[in-house]
């Protein structure tokens, strides 16, 4: 995009979010970089650079801020002034999964009861099923198992997600027909990075 046009800002430090029009700005989108943590395939991270008039916006642009350009919604990842001070550059990211990816897994969620006996019966059924999906396969690990003496073995797997989907900590994740504990969930609500969840199984 050449030329100078009109952006939204959202300042997420204000109560409830305060939005605003950006106006005279230059905007550039350069090329599509995966991220990589390492890198990981399928994991896609867009970028916008946006250059305009400091007296052009009434908050000071920080991270973690938003914009929206052509649409879609990036997250303020760098902010700092330029040319004298006279002018703001800021770089804003948003990640997605990449288009016609074909790995996926489905999240799933318990319902408790008891039965006959009063004992807890956890009842599972899928909240997101055939979710495209970033798998990041960690090596097999060993883990011991003081409490019951005898040592068992401990897969663990990255699991990258869209911002859309709604994971609990007390979810399981099937993959490959295996269900997984998530001990751990990361970027939660972020634009600039795919919802992260840390799974494990158990042999």
């Amino acid at each position: 995009m050449d030329g100078l046009t009109s952006f939204t800002y959202t300042d997420t430090a204000s109560g409830g979010n305060s939005t605003q029009t950006v106006d005279n700005a230059r905007i550039t989108f350069p090329e599509v970089k995966a991220f990589g943590e390492p890198a990981v395939r399928g994991y896609q991270i867009s970028s916008v650079y946006l250059t305009f008039p400091t007296g052009e916006i009434t908050v000071t642009p920080k991270c973690g801020d938003y914009v929206a350009v052509d649409g879609s919604t990036y997250e303020v990842t760098k902010a700092e002034k330029a040319t004298a001070f006279t002018r703001w550059k800021v770089t804003a990211e948003r990640a997605y999964i990449e288009t016609d990816w074909a790995t996926t897994t489905t999240v799933q969620r318990a319902t408790l009861s008891k039965d006959s006996a009063s004992a807890v019966v956890k009842t599972w059924a899928a909240v997101y099923s055939n979710q495209s999906t970033v798998v990041l396969d960690e090596d097999d690990v060993a883990d011991m198992a003081e409490r019951l003496g005898v040592r068992a073995d401990k897969k663990t797997i990255t699991f990258f997600y869209q911002q859309s989907l709604s994971i609990e900590p007390l979810d399981r994740i099937v993959y490959g027909s295996r269900n997984y504990r998530i001990t751990q969930i990361v970027d939660a609500g972020r634009v600039a990075r795919l919802l992260k969840a840390r799974g494990e199984l158990y042999a």
